[in-house]
This record gives structure tokens, C-alpha cells and sequence, in this order.
């Protein structure tokens, strides 16, 4: 349940995430290439080794940190309500 929450903290301050083939969380992190994601912990060490992707999703994480934050989005939450409330 707090799967998604903790993606976004990790996200907004910056730190690329690691995280286990979650249907919804693998297709955003794969998505926007923000973490990785691997099937099995044993395989975890060998995907860190690869320094080129590594390097470009902890760059990518770093660039579009405050992308997914709420202040961010307000107003599609703010029009999101005013469409609820119509």
C-alpha cells in the first residue's frame, strides 16, 4: 500500500530507486528512468555493475526531481477537483 508513496519521496529528493517488478511501479520507473528494477535480489549486484545505466538514471533522477511532487501538479489536482465537483 505504501509502495507508491515511498517511490515519490525517494524520487523528489533526488535518489533513484530500486524496486522489484510491481506491475505500476516498474512500467513509471521504466517509463521515465528514474530506478531500476530487477526480478531477483541475486541479480541486483550484477545490474548495479552497469555504470553506464547506473549513471544515467541517477542523473535523470537528480534532473526531474521536483517533476512528480505535488506542488508541481496542484493545478491538475486543483482541476481535478473543480471536474469532481461540476
Amino acid at each position: 500500500m505504501a509502495l507508491p508513496n515511498k517511490l515519490f519521496e525517494y524520487l523528489s529528493s533526488g535518489l533513484p530507486v530500486l524496486s522489484f517488478p510491481h506491475k505500476a511501479q516498474k512500467e513509471f520507473i521504466e517509463t521515465n528512468k528514474m530506478g531500476l528494477v530487477f526480478d531477483d535480489i541475486n541479480g541486483l549486484d550484477d545490474l548495479m555493475k552497469e555504470s553506464t545505466i547506473v549513471r544515467s538514471v541517477k542523473s535523470n533522477a537528480a534532473k526531474r526531481r521536483l517533476d512528480f511532487t505535488i506542488e508541481a501538479n496542484i493545478s491538475r489536482v486543483l482541476d481535478l477537483y473543480r471536474s469532481v465537483l461540476e
